[in-house]
This record gives C-alpha cells, structure tokens and sequence, in this order.
C-alpha cells in the first residue's frame, strides 16, 4: 500500500486535505498578478516521481503569469543535501522559493535568510518549521493518508498478520505524520489482529529501500504487508 512521495506535518490552522497553513501573512485575492516573477521549485530529490510531476505541473502553470520557473535540487534526499541549493537561489535573488524540505529544521537557517531578503517561501509536500516559511501547502489530508493505509493493509491481509512500514527518511515530516495516525488506526479493536513489527528507513533511495525489503522478509518471514508511503519505496519493494 503506497500513499505519495517521499519527505508533511500538521499545521495549527487544520489538516484538511489541500490546506494552506501560514505563518501569519495575508494574502490580497483581489491583487494583481505579478508578471515576470522568478520561481524556483527545491524538491527532496530531482529524481522523486511524486515530485517530478508537482514540479513540472507548477512550471506549466507559471507560464499562465509569465513567470520564469525552473526545477533545481539534489538526486538524493538527505537532510543537508538542499542548503546549497537554497544559497544558491537567494544568491539568484529568486522572487520565490517552493520547497519540499528534507527535514523540518535542517533548512531553516537559509530559508530564514531568504525570507529576509523579501524572497518567499512556499514548502509543499513536506513542510519545513512553521517559522522558516511563509505558507505549506498539503496536498492531501495526513490524518486520511496514515489512517486509510492501515484500512487498506488490513483489508489485504484479512485482519490479521505482520506489517511493516518502509518510510523514506528519518527526518520526513510527512512521512512521521502519516505513520503516527497508522499508529492511532492500529490501536483500535478492529485491528487488534495486525502487529506493526517494524518501521524501516530506505531514505528515498532505490536501492536502500530495495535492500531493506530485503532485510524485512529475511528477519520476518511471516510478514503478511509492506506499507510504503513513498513512492521510491513502494517501488523498490515492490520490485523485490
């Protein structure tokens, strides 16, 4: 069972699938648009299916605006992997940047430093800490994705028997929030059957995450379902 792809946290305002948490700022609907802003889209990793399509999506949707957009960003997802790329875009004086962070905290200190050049910035997917941003947008509702894998798995495997989740990365906020409500759903009675036995890290990384499928069935050879909220993951074991 698969839900999206790769490193998203509550927000104070709700988690209603699709909402915009901000930090504080306010938006005119009624302003005009700005033409030829600069935009520049940081994924978790230029290689992340999930991203790719959100990415070259808001890259055909700037052009509606004459926006100039562009997709930069590392081919792995580790924690620090994106800081240079954040110099880089506020060297550029980027109008905006819209990242999927890592990791919630790793990225502060630059995304801080362009918000104070007047930059904003959007973190979507994955939010980053709610003082180094101007707005997440979510996607989906964490609460449905974490509580509707366990629904799903559960009804795979008949109600009873060993799961496991492979998550991407450690640090992954979305990734944590939807394996929290997995957990909430786990303690109801009606999954008292299924036993979580293990929650495995393949780091958005193919391989990895190959290899962890890998070490799952040789420690459990009873596993009965695989939760893989990523898409690199649900791949990699997929293929295994």
């Amino acid at each position: 069972a698969a839900a999206c792809g790769g490193t998203t946290k509550n927000s104070s305002s709700g988690d209603n699938g699709g909402a915009a948490a901000t930090s504080g700022k306010k938006a005119d609907p009624n302003a005009p648009i700005k033409q030829n802003l600069k935009l520049a889209f940081l994924p978790k990793q230029v290689n992340n299916p999930y991203e790719t399509i959100v990415d070259n999506a808001g890259i055909a949707a700037a052009k509606g605006f004459y926006a100039q957009a562009k997709e930069v960003g590392p081919s792995d997802a580790s924690a620090s992997s994106q800081i240079s790329y954040l110099n880089t875009l506020i060297q550029q004086r980027q109008d905006a940047i819209l990242i999927a962070a890592n990791d919630p905290n790793a990225v502060c200190g630059p995304l801080k430093q362009a918000m104070s050049r007047k930059i904003a910035v959007v973190s979507y997917d994955s939010d980053a800490a709610k003082e180094c941003r101007d707005v997440f947008i979510n996607q989906a509702s964490s609460e449905e994705i974490g509580r509707s894998e366990i629904k799903v798995m559960s009804d795979l495997i008949g109600g009873k028997g060993k799961i496991a989740i492979l998550s991407a990365t450690a640090n992954a906020t979305n990734q944590n929030t939807w394996i929290g409500f997995m957990k909430e759903e786990l303690k109801k009675p009606e999954y008292s059957g299924i036993q979580l036995v293990k929650v495995a890290y393949g780091d958005d990384d193919d391989q990895k995450s190959f290899q962890q499928t890998q070490g799952l069935l040789q420690a459990y050879p009873d596993l009965k379902g695989i939760i893989a909220p990523t898409t690199v993951g649900i791949a990699a074991a997929a293929r295994y």
